[in-house]
């Protein structure tokens, strides 16, 4: 049977929309999953959550910074405690959600089982894999190409809804209109971050990719060539500036 491998922080969220009690988002939350499991065809579903902590935040406390602040009367804190006391789901610890469903994909493909990931989060859209959009109920799949355009993407655009920032004044059409420009994807976005930061330029990347690569295992950390985050460590304050970060 497909394993359905659920990002399911955005489900929480929404299950909390406009309800009054926490079991009535927990009744929502759980209505969604049978909606996805019905669509799907499927009912082994592998649900991941958000935990305490990740690696991002402690290296770089502005990630998520620009984020309004959670509401104090807000139910998502209780559902989520609902949900690890019902264990439903795997809470991510040192990393997020997003992480341990693209680490169960690609053990998936290595074992050979049939797997659709179930998101919304574009960061996961990066590799070759059967996906479904629970918002849109919509189904599809990348190729390779696709995939790599939409890393190499986010590696000159940055995140803005993490607080992510990438070359500047570089959105989603000048950096469609760059890769269009030749088939070295990777090449590409080296050069144009050493035309901006000169000598910081590897810092600089390293730093930006340390943020927006979602892992494929425990120690898959990002590195375009010069050696990952802790490898070099990254003078976080020197390269938030030249990035334009307020620091």
């Amino acid at each position: 049977m497909t394993q359905l491998l659920i990002d399911a922080d955005s489900i929480v969220y929404k299950a909390c929309f406009n309800v009054v009690t926490v079991d009535e988002a927990f009744e929502k939350f759980n209505s969604k999953l049978n909606y996805i499991k019905d669509d799907l065809w499927s009912d082994e579903l592998h649900i991941y959550l958000k935990g305490v902590e990740n690696f991002r935040s402690v290296d770089f406390p502005l990630y998520k910074a620009n984020r309004p602040k959670a509401d104090p009367a807000s139910i998502v804190p209780e559902l989520y405690a609902m949900l690890e006391e019902e264990e439903v789901g795997i809470q991510s610890d040192g990393c997020e959600a997003d992480d341990l469903v693209r680490t169960a994909a690609h053990e998936c493909k290595h074992n050979e089982d049939d797997f659709v990931v179930v998101a919304i989060d574009k960061d996961l859209f990066c590799d070759p894999f059967n996906y479904y959009n629970p918002d849109k109920s919509e189904q599809f799949s990348l190729t390779q190409k696709e995939a790599d355009f939409n890393y190499y993407s986010q590696l000159l655009t940055g995140d803005s809804t993490d607080n992510i920032k990438g070359l500047h004044r570089v959105g989603p059409k000048t950096a469609a209109k760059l890769l269009s420009s030749t088939n070295e994807w990777k090449n590409l976005v080296i050069r144009e971050y050493k035309e901006r930061f000169n000598k910081d330029y590897e810092d600089v990347l390293t730093f930006v990719g340390h943020l927006i690569h979602i892992k494929r295992n425990e120690k898959d950390w990002f590195d375009i060539g010069f050696g990952d985050f802790y490898d070099r460590k990254i003078d976080v304050e020197k390269v938030g500036k030249l990035l334009g970060y307020d620091i």
